[in-house]
This record gives C-alpha cells, structure tokens and sequence, in this order.
C-alpha cells in the first residue's frame, strides 16, 4: 500500500514532514475500514483493478480527515462564491391571521 500511494502521487498533495505519519495512519486506516484490501492482496500477490478502487477510495476518504502538523486539513472544502442578487428569490412567505 505504500508504495502504491507513492508511485501513483496518491502523497503528491501530503507536506514532506507528515508522509511517514500519514503513511502510518492510512494503513491503520485500512486496516480498520477496508481489511479486505490485505487480505486480497495477501492471498493473491496482486493488485488488482477491484483493490485499487478500494485504495483509491479509502485514499479520498482519509485525505478529507487527516490533519497536519500544522493544525490544517489536508484537503480543505472548496469555497462558495455567494449568489448574485438577480439569483435570490425575494418572495415571502407571510401567515394568514385569523380573526
């Protein structure tokens, strides 16, 4: 799995100082949420296509909670440009009372 993340530039986006933390994690990662990647990779000696989109999923989904030695997400969310005003809707709604 380690050489895997880091032939096909899966750390491409991780700080220099985090890799080995990051690498380590990821595994535990794995282990924890996807161990049927070791163990098809243990019985067959192959990575095959079903293992790397297991990889590369499981890769998507710790990248979003990994935190780096500075404090930050490695990925962050995309910010939202804000609707322009001939996009927002000025209808109000209003309570009838009865009386």
């Amino acid at each position: 799995m380690s050489v895997w993340s880091g032939t096909t530039g899966q750390l491409d986006e991780v700080p220099l100082e985090d890799i080995r933390r990051f690498d380590s994690e990821f595994l535990a990662y794995l282990d924890r949420s996807a161990a049927e990647v070791f163990d098809a990779i243990r019985t067959t000696s192959d990575l095959s296509d079903d293992t790397q989109s297991v990889l590369e999923k499981s890769m998507g989904e710790f990248k979003k909670q990994f935190t780096t030695r500075t404090g930050e997400l490695l990925i962050k969310d995309e910010p939202v440009a804000a609707l322009a005003d001939e996009e927002i809707d000025p209808t109000q709604i209003k309570r009838a009372v009865r009386g």
